[in-house]
């Protein structure tokens, strides 16, 4: 068996992967483009993300309503995003600036220093796409699970990779992330 990249390194991998045809497609588009699912978890509401591979990737906007169900995710929105034609827009997501760190701006800075073009704004962020993957770089998570995980995913699908300053951060959350994304970039079949 192939062994684990070192934690704080996450390798570009080959795009698309294999059976995969380009980059993710736009909501509600056709070829089983990334589709939301809603739903509650006890009290708090939450969203599964799925994106499958498609041809082309338009840009779209997250509103302050669909905030709550996905604020965990919207990192790794800021990344699709970028992979996205046009520019993407996320409201109503001020509560990020209250998070670990403020979020915002750290998520901001993790996509620039990738090679994304984005921007913060006071309840929000903007991500100007090009339909192509992201330089790579190095991401400071700033201690933030969520800014760690985005710059591993974002190590998958850049031309460079990623080196992630404090990895080990996402332990809070997800102690067996690593392990996972190991599995599911090797092909280990069902995972969850």
């Amino acid at each position: 068996p192939r062994a684990p990249p070192p934690p704080n390194t996450c390798p570009p991998q080959p795009h698309p992967p294999p059976g995969g045809g380009g980059p993710p497609a736009p909501p509600g588009g056709g070829g089983g483009g990334p589709s939301l699912a809603r739903r509650r978890v006890g009290v708090e509401r939450v969203g599964d993300l799925e994106v499958r591979y498609a041809e082309q990737l338009s840009a779209t906007k997250i509103t302050s309503s669909e905030v709550p169900g996905l604020v965990d995710e919207l990192p790794l929105f800021g990344l699709l995003a970028a992979c996205a034609r046009g520019e993407s827009w996320v409201y109503g997501a001020a509560e990020l600036r209250h998070k670990e760190t403020d979020r915002i701006e750290a998520l901001v800075e993790a996509l620039r220093a990738i090679g994304v073009r984005a921007k913060g704004h006071e309840d929000g962020f903007s991500v100007t796409g090009v339909p192509t993957r992201p330089r790579g770089g190095r991401v400071h998570s700033h201690h933030d699970h969520r800014i760690a995980m985005l710059g591993a995913v974002a190590g998958l699908v850049s031309r460079e990779g990623v080196q992630i300053e404090s990895p080990a951060c996402v332990a809070v959350s997800f102690p067996g992330f690593y392990d996972l994304l190991d599995q599911l970039v090797h092909g280990a079949g069902e995972l969850i």
